[in-house]
C-alpha cells in the first residue's frame, strides 16, 4: 500500500479536542507529502466501492459535506444557536448574510452551512489545510 506510520504528537496547540488531530495530521501531510487531491476521512469510514465521487473536478479545489444532523447548527434567527453563528462569523471576518443555506445530511433539517470535518477532499499544493490548521 506504501502507507507511511508517523509516530509524532502534531496537534499541540488544542489536544483536549479530538477532532484537531485530523486538521494538524493534514497540514503536516500537505506540507511534506506533495498530492494531487488529500482526503480527510473519519477513521470508522468504509467504503464498498471505488469512490470516484471524490476525484475533484478541475475547476473545484475543496468538497466538503454538511453535517449528519441539524445539531447546533443555526436554521436562522429563530434558532437558540443562532446568535453564536453571527457572532462566530463577525469574529472571523464573515458576513453572516453571505453564508449559503444548505440541508444537514441526514435528518434534512434547513441550516447556515455548517460542514462536516469527517469527509474533506483537497487539492494539494494550494495551502488550504495548512490555513485551516493556524486559524
Amino acid at each position: 500500500m506504501g502507507a507511511v506510520y508517523i509516530d509524532r504528537i502534531l496537534n499541540t496547540e488544542c489536544p483536549e479536542y479530538g477532532s484537531a488531530n485530523r486538521v494538524a495530521a493534514a497540514a503536516h501531510i500537505e506540507d511534506t507529502r506533495p498530492h494531487e487531491i488529500l482526503v480527510i476521512l473519519d477513521s470508522d469510514t468504509l467504503f464498498l466501492r471505488e469512490p470516484s465521487e471524490l476525484i475533484l473536478a478541475p475547476e473545484v479545489d475543496v468538497a466538503v459535506r454538511p453535517v449528519d444532523l441539524k445539531g447546533m447548527s443555526t436554521g436562522g434567527p429563530a434558532d437558540p444557536s443562532d446568535l453564536y453563528w453571527q457572532d462566530l462569523c463577525r469574529c472571523c471576518g464573515v458576513d453572516y448574510d453571505q453564508v449559503p443555506w444548505t440541508k444537514s445530511s441526514v435528518d434534512r433539517r434547513r441550516i447556515k452551512a455548517n460542514y462536516n470535518g469527517g469527509l474533506v477532499v483537497v487539492r494539494g499544493g494550494l495551502g488550504i489545510l495548512r490555513r485551516w490548521a493556524h486559524f
